[in-house]
């Protein structure tokens, strides 16, 4: 038997939780960086936009390649899977193990049932970006994290109370696990970050909450007190990304989430909330990245969902 599972860019549930509602933010008031030390810096995990906990059968299944504006957190507790990505070898992975995938990257899976995984979609706080590397890759967990996951799923799918909150403490473990393991600066104290990186996740921040304002590459980089090529440079060098890029990656997460959460809203008025003055420039920008118009993409979002929740139903 084999199975495909077509999905679009992102969740159509953009916000879903148990009983409906928009997901609330949460996570740990303090963190252990990995200098060891403590450091208050708020939540890990700034919002919980989806948590799929799923069961395949025995069979083949496909889950077609897509993107998302948001971090993708994949632990797999029962079979094995492979990671599918364009221009690269499949990335596999067994029990105890799982993907972390940044945002906009275009990934699909491949496994064979039975399988079992929790998958959470999420943002995260920016000064821990750099700590999960801005890239596709495998990651371990401890057994207990494997039980703490299969705990939230079942809570979740159950619809039980405080279910959100223990899907966010349940991804907020799975990620300092993540941290710890990597070893990786970006997630230590504030002694422990250099001022630049300091400077630069708090820019990025900024950006991440008002991603439709003017961020031109000179103005970030006087934020910086820096020249705006020494910044581009060392923008990179920490982010693994060019800057100009970043701030396009932000207007999209935005944009999808404008999209779905107001179905109403014009696409004209959608494109100046994320920074573009006409709607083409729009139209093109979002197609690169997510493979279809935003109209297209509200569309086929919005009947998924209508199908997925009447087949929940058995309406």
């Amino acid at each position: 038997m084999s199975t495909l599972v077509n999905q679009p860019a992102a969740p159509a549930l953009v916000g879903a939780r148990p009983g409906g509602g928009e997901s609330p933010t949460g996570g740990t008031g303090n963190q252990k960086g990995a200098s060891g030390d403590w450091v208050a810096r708020g939540p890990v995990v700034t919002d919980l936009a989806y948590f799929d906990f799923s069961s395949y059968p025995v069979g083949k299944h496909l889950v077609a390649p897509h993107v998302h504006p948001h971090f993708q957190l994949v632990v797999i507790l029962k079979g094995s899977a492979q990671l599918l990505r364009r221009g690269h070898r499949a990335m596999e992975a067994g029990v105890g193990e799982g993907y972390i995938i940044p945002p906009l990257a275009w990934h699909g899976f491949r496994f064979t049932g039975p399988y079992r995984q929790g998958s959470f979609h999420f943002h995260l706080a920016p000064h821990f970006w750099r700590g999960l590397e801005l890239e596709v890759r495998k990651v371990h967990f401890s057994p207990l994290v494997g039980r703490v996951v299969a705990q939230a799923g079942a809570d979740w799918n159950a619809a039980r109370p405080l279910a959100a909150p223990g899907a966010i403490a349940a991804l907020t473990w799975c990620v300092l696990e993540i941290l710890k393991s990597s070893g990786r600066a970006g997630c230590g104290s504030a002694s422990s970050i250099d001022p630049l990186r300091q400077q630069l996740w708090s820019l990025m921040a900024q950006v991440e909450e008002a991603p439709g304002a003017e961020w031109s590459v000179p103005q970030m980089a006087q934020t910086c007190y820096l020249s705006p090529d020494y910044f581009s440079r060392r923008f990179h060098e920490i982010t693994g990304t060019a800057p100009h890029q970043f701030v396009l990656q932000a207007r999209m997460r935005l944009a999808v989430v404008e999209l779905l959460s107001h179905p109403d809203l014009p696409i004209k008025r959608l494109a100046r909330r994320a920074g573009y003055a006409g709607v083409h420039a729009f139209t093109r920008a979002f197609s690169e990245a997510f493979g279809m118009g935003p109209a297209a993409y509200r569309r086929f979002s919005t009947e998924k969902a209508v199908r997925s929740r009447l087949k929940k139903h058995r309406i």
